[in-house]
C-alpha cells in the first residue's frame, strides 16, 4: 500500500506539470520537477503516516478515512509551498502546479481506496456490478421495507447490506416527513408516508417490515404497530438504543416488537437493598405460588436468599411445576410445598404453626373476569373469605409483613372480580394498627398472566 501510494504521489506531481503546460513541459520546468519530486514524495508520505492513513483497513474505507486523506494532502501541500516560498520565493516554480497536484493526489489516493472497498463489497455480495447478478442475488432474500428514513434507518440499511448472512433485500423506506418522500438513501427510495404503508406493501411485494424509529414515543409506536398489523405481514423493530450502548445486542439484531416499546415510559427500577432488608434470612409464605404472579414472585425472591419459601397452592400441577423449576432450573432447595386452599382455616393454622412465616405474599385469587361474572359466589369465598382467613392468621401469629396482591380493577370496580379484590383491600385496612405491617399492591394486566 505504501509503495502504491508513493508511485501515485510521484505520478500525480508529474501529471500536474503535464496539465499545467498542456502536455509540452519546457526543459527548465522539467529540471524543477526533477529537483522537487523527492521532497514532494518525502513530505507527502510523512504526512500520510502522520494522519494514520495506513492504520485503517481499506476494505472498510469510510468518510472518516476520506477526511484524513484531505487533511494529509492539504497539510503536505501547505508545507511544500511554504518551503519553496522560503527557499526559492517561488522563482522558477509555477504555483498552479501545486494546486493541480493536490487535487490529482486526492483523486488518486482516495480513488484507489474506493476501488478496493468496491472490490471487497462485490466479493462479499454487497454490490453486484452485473444487472443479472443483482437479480440473481435478490431471489433468495426477503423483501424488506424500512419504516423511518432517519439515521437509524440509514444505519440499518448499511448493516443489512454489509452482512450477506442477513437474507434481506431493502426495497424502500416509509417516512412521514414529506420532504424525504421521493428522495432516496443509498439508491433506495423513500416511497410514501405511514398512511400509504399498505399500498406500498402491495405494490412492492414486501414480505417483512422493519421499524427503525428508536426515538418514537409510546403513542407513536402504538400507531405504527397498528398500521403494520393491518398489512398482514411480519414486522420487527431495531433494538433500543440502551441495549446497543450496553453491548447486549448490535444494530444487526432485529427483534419482534416488545410490550416495553409501546409502554411510553421507562421500566421501574427496583430498590434491591430495601427489598433484601426484609427478605434475606426470612421465612416467606407465598399463596398461589404456582400461579402466574406467585411463580414469578418465587423466581425473583430466591436471589435475596430467604431462609425458607413456603409454596402454598391449591393446584397440584402448578405447585409441582414451580417446585421443579426452583429445584432444577434455579438450583434452590430451601422451600416447602403445601397443597391446600386459603379458605381452609385448619390447613392455614398448621402451616403457620409449623413454618412460622415472617413475611406473607398473598397472590392466591380467582382472576378471570368473565368466569367470575358467571360464578360470583366463588369470588366471594376465595378472594374475600380466603383473604380474611389469611389476614387473621398473620395477626394471630405475629407475621412481620403481609402483602396483598390486588388489581387495578379494584379501582371503582365494574365487575365481580374487581369488587371482590376491593373488598379484600378494605378488609386489609381494618387490620391496620396491628404489629403486622399490612400493604397492598395493585397490578395492571400482567404479561403472561392467566388473568
Amino acid at each position: 500500500m505504501v509503495l502504491m501510494d508513493a508511485l501515485l504521489v510521484v505520478s500525480c506531481f508529474f501529471l500536474a506539470y503535464l496539465f499545467r503546460f498542456e502536455f509540452q513541459i519546457p526543459e527548465k520546468e522539467l529540471a524543477s520537477f526533477a529537483r522537487t519530486w523527492p521532497y514532494v514524495l518525502i513530505i507527502k508520505m510523512a504526512s500520510f503516516f502522520f494522519f494514520r492513513l495506513y492504520k485503517g483497513m481499506w476494505r472498510y474505507t469510510s468518510l472518516v478515512d476520506f477526511v484524513n486523506v484531505v487533511k494529509a494532502i492539504v497539510a503536505s501541500s501547505l508545507v511544500l509551498m511554504a518551503g519553496i516560498l522560503l527557499v526559492y520565493r517561488f522563482q522558477g516554480y509555477p504555483r498552479s502546479v501545486f494546486i493541480i497536484d493536490g487535487f490529482l493526489t486526492f483523486v488518486a489516493i482516495g480513488g484507489i481506496r474506493v476501488v478496493i472497498r468496491l472490490y471487497f463489497a462485490q466479493k462479499a455480495g454487497v454490490v453486484a456490478f452485473r444487472i443479472g447478478g443483482a437479480q440473481e442475488q435478490a431471489e433468495n432474500k426477503k423483501r424488506l421495507l424500512i419504516i423511518g428514513a432517519g439515521d437509524a434507518g440509514e444505519k440499518a440499511l448499511r448493516e443489512l447490506r454489509d452482512n450477506p448472512r442477513l437474507k434481506y433485500q431493502i426495497v424502500g423506506f416509509i417516512d412521514d416527513d414529506s420532504y424525504k418522500i421521493g428522495r432516496s438513501i443509498h439508491s433506495v427510495p423513500v416511497v410514501d408516508d405511514l398512511s400509504g404503508l399498505k399500498n406500498a406493501v402491495d405494490t412492492l411485494n414486501v414480505q417483512e417490515l422493519l421499524i427503525a424509529i428508536p426515538s418514537a414515543t409510546g403513542p407513536q409506536m402504538r400507531r405504527i404497530v397498528d398500521v403494520c398489523k393491518g398489512c398482514g405481514i411480519p414486522f420487527k423493530t431495531l433494538p433500543g438504543l440502551g441495549e446497543i450502548i450496553e453491548g447486549k445486542v448490535s444494530v444487526k439484531a432485529l427483534r419482534d416488537i416488545d410490550y416495553q416499546d409501546l409502554l411510553g415510559r421507562p421500566s421501574v427500577t427496583l430498590d434491591i437493598e430495601n427489598i433484601r432488608s426484609y427478605l434475606e434470612k426470612k421465612r416467606v409464605l407465598i399463596t398461589g405460588a404456582g400461579g402466574s404472579i406467585g411463580s414469578e414472585l418465587c423466581r425473583q425472591m430466591v436471589r435475596f436468599n430467604p431462609d425458607l419459601i413456603v409454596l402454598f397452592d391449591r393446584s397440584e400441577s402448578n405447585l409441582y411445576s414451580i417446585q421443579m423449576e426452583l429445584k432444577h432450573n434455579v438450583g434452590y432447595q430451601k422451600y416447602a410445598t403445601v397443597l391446600g386452599s386459603v379458605q381452609n382455616g385448619r390447613i392455614l393454622e398448621s402451616v403457620f404453626k409449623r413454618y412460622q412465616p415472617e413475611v406473607v405474599f398473598h397472590s392466591a385469587a380467582y382472576k378471570h373476569v368473565p368466569i367470575l361474572e358467571r360464578n360470583p359466589w366463588q369470588a366471594v369465598h376465595n378472594n374475600i373469605k380466603g383473604s380474611q382467613h389469611l389476614l387473621s392468621k398473620c395477626v394471630d401469629h405475629g407475621v412481620g409483613h403481609f402483602v396483598l396482591v390486588s388489581t387495578d380493577k379494584a379501582v371503582r370496580p365494574t365487575n365481580v372480580m374487581g369488587a371482590s379484590k376491593r373488598v379484600a383491600e378494605m378488609l386489609l385496612q381494618t387490620y391496620v394498627g396491628n404489629p403486622t405491617r399490612m400493604m397492598a399492591v395493585r397490578f395492571g394486566n400482567v404479561v403472561g398472566s392467566s388473568e
